[in-house]
């Protein structure tokens, strides 16, 4: 997924609308779940029972303090710690007992390179809002090859003034490349995997006083924005993005890491995913995974410090919402939109850790850097490649266990691909697209163990779906889009026979989506196997909510400002829903809640006039972020698929601290609901409501309106089942099946399904 860069001169500008003073604070609180809030606001550093401790430039700190929490602030840095030694040419770091100052950092990275040109290269990253690099060494046997190998990722220092993982991780790459060929660990790791680290990903944080000292460091980039809250997660955009951010989320995007780890400091825990989902609400998909992988972590370095990681967890090992709750974090980004199981390493209580003990450091966390690298390696790879040896761009996912992003995907360069996973056995599946898909069972038997699996796709057999589309009455309908969901075939319509034709179809299971303005969407799972396929469908009139008369109340309204019903810009007749005219820092929020009966899309049009990557429309499902959009849009259908049961659809505008831009507002219009469980319950619609008892055939029809109601009753095939005027007496229907129930109304003949289950 690609994300948008923001050109130099809005980031400049948004420099300019933050002060320069961060605040750092703490305060408490009376139960946990007051955090979802708080985090929207602030940057949460840590969290001990009720007490919380967080950092906030001016703008987030004066919507913080409207929650009128009694606040005691700290001093913005640490106490100066014992020793604070720094290198000045890189044969001082000889001992590693010093911070290097920029530019002797820059030169380390060189001198790698110079000193071991086979194994290592510098890869640039990008460049910090000031201008610093950001920059990452490749380290590998043939390291100007791309291999079939995992691709590793390490971080250090994203907030700047926490930066014992700054020299562990320089000496990391030190003692791996002089110790490759003696050292086995040195070796193995060198020879199976293509391991990138990036000692300083916030160098402006870290030399805030100046290249030539930490001293002074900070947690936030010189914009004054925490980096680890400024990326997409699994419920907002989190924008706009830093500099740092959109280099840091290219570069992910440009290589296929499937594992990666994030050192800060502050504390000392293990902390996997999610950091946005409490563990009893969403837990992750290999929760036990990361749970084993942590714990290691933590023993092997408790072997040389026993206390060590004990000041969250006594083990040592959290999940990180269950610790707080933090939005835009580099580790829910990196599992939620690139599959790579990432965790977030708290090394010292010390941010800012006194340089005569970062070699004591390096002790206890040598040997678990290393056998932690060496996971990526462990669970169940290989490679999915065609008949004829090619790589396939092929999902690999594992039944009733991966959900929430959870699942991997090979590298459709190397058609490679790496699922750690614990012990026990998968149904596992691998498709790609024009290929028959294979699901085979793999027993991952030990937590060390590499069960290869290479798996060959054979190419799938071309067939024709062809059939009929009707309306209610038979007549055929012009114009209809069908197409096959998650596909790159083509689209097709119907003619104005009602006839279509989807050419060169790959055998296998796929699902039509059918659609025609006016007309309820179908959808129907069609198996391709051995032959051509027909496939006719009947489709209703349209139910979607427009809005013309009233609004339903099944819609709930919140926020700063709600939603209203407005005349004048429309997608269909005259009336629309707006978001509220709210203030900078605001939202205005619309939810409807429903039960679905079977899987069935929810589709809507938007129209949005705002600040363009500052103020958003968002649409979530279930508090799920779907998408969001800024800037100008004109009148856009979204459609989302809804699985059975229970759902919340939330749609938020929301502002940022300042500029107005456009209307500064959204619109939505023309909803059609996914199927409910309701419409063999109840029906109500603005004009009239039915209440049937499905299991009798009987039921009655209530103008809402207090008007009398005259209409008929007809099959899906048009067929006039039963007339009626009087619609207070109950209506018998004797055959079970769908109906449509066409009422004559004051607005025109309105239609509705009902359900008869007898």
């Amino acid at each position: 997924m690609k994300f948008f860069l923001l050109t130099f001169a809005s980031v400049v500008l948004f420099a300019m609308t933050l002060s320069a003073q961060t605040k750092h604070f703490t305060f408490e609180i009376s139960d946990k779940y007051e955090l979802k809030t708080i985090t929207k606001l602030v940057s949460i550093d840590n969290v001990n029972g009720n007490k919380v401790w967080a950092y906030a430039n001016d703008a987030e700190f004066a919507e913080f303090a409207k929650l009128n929490y009694k606040v005691e602030f700290l001093p913005l840095h640490e106490t100066q710690p014992k020793v604070l030694n720094m290198a000045t040419t890189v044969a001082q770091m000889a001992g590693w007992d010093r911070y290097p100052t920029y530019e002797v950092y820059i030169e380390m990275m060189q001198k790698f390179v110079t000193d071991y040109p086979d194994l290592c290269k510098v890869v640039n990253i990008g460049t910090s809002v000031q201008g610093r690099q950001l920059v990452a060494l490749k380290i590998s046997d043939n390291v100007n090859m791309h291999e079939a190998e995992p691709e590793f990722f390490y971080t250090g220092t994203m907030h700047g003034d926490e930066t014992t993982g700054f020299v562990l991780l320089l000496r990391l790459a030190d003692f791996l490349l002089s110790n490759y060929g003696t050292d086995a660990d040195a070796t193995y790791i060198l020879e199976n995997i293509e391991l990138y680290i990036n000692p300083a990903a916030n160098p402006d944080g870290t030399y805030n006083g100046g290249n030539s000292s930490v001293s002074g460091s900070q947690r936030y980039n010189s914009n004054g924005v925490d980096l680890n809250r400024n990326f997409p997660d699994e419920l907002s955009i989190n924008g706009p993005y830093q500099i740092e951010t959109q280099a840091m989320m290219d570069f992910a995007e440009a290589h296929h890491f499937s594992m990666s780890a994030n050192f800060h400091g502050g504390a000392e825990v293990m902390n996997y995913p999610w950091d946005i989902w409490y563990s009893t609400e969403r837990p992750h998909a290999d929760t036990d995974w990361f749970e084993k992988i942590c714990s290691n972590y933590v023993s092997s370095a408790r072997e040389l410090y026993p206390n060590y990681m004990s000041d969250v967890t006594s083990d040592g090992v959290t999940e990180g919402a269950d610790w707080y709750i933090a939005e835009g974090t580099r580790q829910d980004f990196m599992m939620y939109y690139q599959h790579c199981r990432e965790v977030t390493v708290e090394l010292s209580s010390s941010k800012l850790l006194s340089t005569d003990q970062l070699n004591n450091f390096w002790s206890y966390n040598k040997q678990a850097l290393i056998d932690f690298l060496k996971e990526v390696t462990y669970g169940i790879n290989g490679t999915v490649t065609n008949v004829d040896g090619e790589p396939l761009d092929a999902k690999i996912e594992i039944a009733a266990h991966d959900k929430d992003k959870s699942e991997v995907y090979t590298d459709p360069e190397k058609g490679d691909y790496y699922r750690p996973i614990e012990p026990g056995a998968y149904d596992v599946t691998y498709s790609s697209e024009g290929y028959i898909s294979q699901t085979h069972t793999i027993t991952v038997s030990d937590w060390k163990i590499t069960q290869l699996t290479n798996v060959i796709l054979e190419k799938a057999l071309l067939y024709n779906i062809s059939g009929n589309i009707t309306d209610i009455n038979a007549q055929p309908l012009n114009g209809v889009k069908i197409e096959i969901a998650n596909s790159s075939i083509p689209a097709v319509y119907t003619d104005i026979s009602g006839n279509y034709v989807l050419p060169d179809v790959y055998e296998g299971e796929h699902r039509l989506n059918v659609s025609l303005a006016g007309f309820q969407f179908e959808r129907r799972d069609i198996s391709v196997l051995g032959g051509d396929v027909v496939a006719d469908f009947i489709l209703n009139p349209s139910t979607a909510e427009s809005f013309e008369n009233q609004v339903s109340q099944s819609f709930t309204f919140g926020g700063n400002q709600p939603w209203t019903r407005v005349f004048g810009t429309a997608f269909d007749g005259d009336y629309a829903l707006k978001s509220g005219a709210i203030d900078h820092n605001q939202n205005s929020i619309m939810e409807y809640q429903m039960n679905v009966s079977e899987l069935s899309p929810l589709s809507f049009y938007l129209k949005v006039s705002s600040e363009a990557t500052y103020d958003f429309l968002k649409f979530y499902v279930d508090d799920v972020l779907q998408n969001s959009w800024s800037g100008t849009v004109d009148w856009t259908k979204m459609s989302y698929d809804i699985a059975p049961g229970l759902h919340k659809f939330t749609w938020k505008y929301i502002k940022d601290q300042e500029a107005v831009s456009g209307s500064d507002c959204a619109w939505v219009d023309y909803m059609e609901f996914p199927k409910s469980v309701s419409d063999t319950e109840y029906v109500s619609t603005r004009d009239f409501t039915i209440f049937p008892n499905p299991t009798s055939g009987y039921f009655q029809i209530l103008s809402n309106e207090n008007y009398e109601l005259s209409g008929e009753i007809v099959d899906l095939t048009g067929r006039v089942v039963k007339t009626f005027k009087n619609t207070s007496q109950f209506i018998k229907l004797t055959d079970s099946g769908i109906f449509i129930v066409k009422l004559n109304t004051p607005d025109g003949i309105v239609s509705r399904k009902i359900v008869v289950l007898k």
